[in-house]
């Protein structure tokens, strides 16, 4: 996540999830999502192993006029943190970015 006057965490919203969010749809941008798979090796389709977790922790953050979620979690099957940024879309979680956590 980028430092900037734009970006603010909003520390008070920290949140551990139990719930399995797994049946949410997922939509995303089709040219962001080749360009995250060439990037990060990791496709915006397979996100819900991270929102699914039950170990997930969400970070909500300030993204200019845009509420942003940042989930990360420890995901067995890759045995790695794998990070996803979110928003809500009409009932939907549209993926914004979905790397290997730092």
């Amino acid at each position: 996540m980028r430092n900037s006057a734009s970006t603010k965490i909003i520390a008070s919203n920290i949140k551990r999830i139990y719930n399995n969010s797994v049946g949410t749809k997922l939509i995303w941008n089709e040219t962001k999502r080749a360009s995250n798979l060439a990037k990060h090796g990791l496709d915006f389709a397979n996100a819900g192993m991270v929102l699914g977790s039950v170990h997930r922790l969400d970070v909500e953050i300030q993204r200019d006029d845009e509420l942003r979620v940042l989930s990360f979690s420890y995901v067995l099957d890759v045995l790695a943190v794998l990070t996803v940024v979110h928003t809500a879309r009409d009932k939907s979680a549209r993926i914004i970015s979905f790397r290997p956590g730092k």
